[in-house]
């Protein structure tokens, strides 16, 4: 035991734990976050001094938000009553303020306190993956005020970066997150939500619509390159509802759909549009009124796209009536629709190459 205790910690698996209680300070649960932080609190105050704990990743960044100036505060929270949110927090030595917010103590329970101190942690490479994972959940929450902090924080965050570099890591990073909860609703319908979130508030405007030459024509040096961020999270949409049968989850995935209509890709464009002509034919009613309102106000903000055709089509089909003439009658429409829209993709890809 004595040979363990004089053994260094192994600097990978500290970054892991480090990570790990991250994502909880990131949880939609009050008392996760709390209790996360106060854990935080008295890891970098074991830190600090070079001990043994001093080689976590980031650990100034990491002090700044979860240590006080006079000695590490941590936060324990204990029942008052019945009530579940009175909490009262024995932050050992008080410190005058705090290194980031001049504050006296931290309220991790408090969704307006925490989570503007945790979404710009996404900036940091060897937590991002976990701390998106935990706002991802939080951003796809259903309390109200939690999905409003936890949004508003996380996009304010990504919209003042100016770094494509780093919105690049971030945007895969969130593919990512994707890719290693497959088929996992736990996780997808909650980034689902978020990506329409980010998307509506022009948070990957520079990846969906970059305005370099390159980015919009690739090379043929760029064709062995892996696909964008557009396609890549397409795809993987794609895939998560495949012979799904969950209404919520399909509902969701036509959200980020819409938002990929932005994308200055005609490939992707064009695989987005067939996507929802299927959804049009879909057997549940809901998917396909939901699926035609969607599509609707997103061509009436793409005059690239939004042919008068289709919008017609869009508004005077009856999309919930079931019988089966109607059936023949959508399908005879959807391919209307997905025919005039391929060739405005073409034909906007051709004449942005003759500008060119």
């Amino acid at each position: 035991q004595q040979r363990r205790q004089q053994q260094p910690p192994n600097p990978r698996r500290l970054s892991q734990v480090t990570g790990h209680l991250l994502q909880q300070t990131a949880e939609k649960i009050d008392r996760t976050r709390a209790c996360a932080g106060g854990a935080l609190a008295q890891l970098l105050a074991a830190g600090r001094d070079a001990g043994p704990l001093s080689c976590i990743p980031h650990r100034q960044q990491l002090e700044s938000v979860f240590c006080q100036d006079s000695g590490c505060g941590f936060y324990a929270a204990h029942e008052v009553g019945q009530d579940d949110r009175s909490t009262e927090y024995d932050t050992g030595e008080q410190a005058a303020e705090s290194l980031a917010t001049g504050t006296p103590s931290v309220d991790w329970m408090a969704a307006s306190v925490s989570f503007p101190r945790v979404a710009p942690l996404v900036l940091l490479a060897p937590y991002r993956h976990r701390v998106l994972t935990g706002l991802i959940v939080s951003v796809g929450g259903m309390t109200e005020s939690l999905v409003r902090h936890a949004s508003t924080s996380l996009t304010e965050t990504l919209n003042a970066m100016q770094d494509q570099d780093v919105l690049k890591a971030i945007a895969t990073e969130l593919v990512a997150v994707l890719e290693a909860n497959d088929h996992n609703d736990r996780i997808v319908v909650p980034l689902f939500k978020t990506c329409d979130i980010l998307m509506t508030s022009g948070c990957f405007d520079m990846l969906l619509m970059p305005t370099a030459e390159s980015d919009v024509h690739p090379t043929e040096s760029d064709a062995a390159s892996p696909p964008g961020f557009a396609l890549s999270l397409f795809s993987l949409c794609k895939a998560e509802i495949h012979r799904c049968t969950d209404v919520k989850k399909i509902l969701a995935s036509i959200d980020v759909f819409c938002g990929l209509l932005a994308c200055s890709d005609a490939i992707v464009t064009r695989k987005v549009l067939s996507q929802m002509a299927l959804f049009l034919c879909h057997r549940y009613p809901r998917v396909r009124r939901a699926t035609a309102e969607k599509l609707y106000v997103a061509l009436l903000s793409l005059e690239k796209l939004g042919t008068p055709e289709a919008m017609t089509i869009l508004t005077t089909v009856s999309w919930c009536v079931l019988k089966g003439y109607v059936h023949r009658r959508i399908d005879s429409k959807t391919s209307a629709l997905r025919q005039p829209s391929n060739n405005n993709c073409a034909t906007s890809a051709t004449s942005t190459t003759a500008t060119t």
